[in-house]
């Protein structure tokens, strides 16, 4: 398509959660890619090898105050706009593609576009999300987000699931560790772990 000029717009993707920058693929589009990025922390923020300390989560974290490395840690307050505040003062243009990765607050994000995505006639969002459910989210997040993106004619395509061991699993691993890996080691049955992982 950009080689052979089939794209005559701009392709406008809004990439909320970009601290890093927007992700390399978006060059493929080469001038046609007009990206409006958003994030709890500068671009410009000390990031290699301190990532950790630099968490994207507008939710509480186990992190403790004080510093590392010379980087602050700990709460701190941001200013935080909706996607249709920003589009009803002119600030950013109708959308194509929305990226959200703000460690939890996606389904905030969608909340606070719902105009926008109306008006936008939007191709994709890609999310990150989970099955957690927690106090802010009784159904889990994937739920409320389906729901929200749903009303404009989006449906869920495509799912690469990041697998978190519960600490359930954790402990019964340490009370019955599977046998070490050898010449004559066999991987255990389904049957054994269904009756010794739980």
């Amino acid at each position: 398509m950009i080689r052979h000029d089939y794209l005559h717009e701009p392709f406008v993707i809004i990439d909320v959660g970009v601290h890093g920058g927007p992700h390399p693929r978006r060059e493929y589009l080469g001038n046609r890619a007009h990206i409006y990025g958003f994030d709890r922390i500068s671009w410009g923020a000390p990031n290699q090898g301190h990532s950790e300390y630099l968490e994207s989560s507008f939710y509480s974290s186990n992190t403790d105050t004080g510093t590392q490395g010379g980087i602050a840690l700990g709460p701190r307050t941001v200013e935080v706009r909706r996607l249709d505040t920003l589009f009803a003062a002119g600030e950013i243009p109708l959308a194509d593609y929305i990226k959200l990765d703000c460690e939890g607050f996606e389904p905030e994000v969608i909340r606070g576009a719902r105009n926008y995505l109306t008006r936008s006639n939007i191709l994709c969002v890609t999310t990150e999300t989970n099955f957690g459910v927690s106090p802010v989210y009784l159904r889990t997040p994937f739920v409320d987000i389906c729901e929200m993106v749903s009303e404009h004619r989006l449906l869920v395509f495509d799912l690469n699931a990041v697998r978190t061991a519960r600490p359930s699993f954790v402990a019964a691993r340490r009370r019955r560790p599977w046998p070490g890996a050898g010449p004559h080691a066999r991987f255990p049955s389904p049957r054994y772990r269904a009756a010794h992982d739980l």
